[in-house]
């Protein structure tokens, strides 16, 4: 099982003695919620492995970090990539949308408001230079 620490976030008030653990490979790409609008998301990160899988995560107590090392699960996981996850972006535009993008070529939009399963995937074939949707 692959296990990461957040040191270059302790100064966002993350304990860097706490491993999130859960993917069974090594994480790919690593995005905190963009800090935008009334509500605040900013303790929600994703992370991509090559695992096949995405991770949804919070970082519990951003105000107040506890100091004894915790290991840390995410609150959900989403396997529905077809090859290894390479990248995770949330939106900068709306709060509960993010995007994915694997091995496979393809890329995946996800709604947390709608369902915890893709709302729509995209195939790019860089041969050719064609979107399919």
């Amino acid at each position: 099982m692959a296990s990461f620490l957040l040191f270059k976030y302790s100064k966002a008030g993350l304990n860097p003695n706490d491993t999130y653990s859960s993917h069974q490979a090594h994480v790919t790409s690593l995005h905190f919620h963009p800090n935008s609008g009334s509500a605040n998301f900013s303790s929600l990160f994703l992370t991509s492995s090559l695992d096949w899988s995405i991770k949804l995560w919070s970082a519990e107590n951003l105000n107040k970090p506890s100091t004894a090392p915790k290991v840390l699960s995410p609150l959900t996981s989403f396997e529905e990539a077809d090859d290894a996850v390479f990248d995770v972006r949330w939106s900068p535009v709306h709060p509960a949308i993010f995007s994915s993008v694997d091995g496979s070529g393809q890329f995946s939009v996800f709604n947390l408001n709608s369902d915890l399963e893709v709302l729509k995937n995209y195939f790019f074939f860089p041969i050719k230079n064609v979107l399919i949707v």
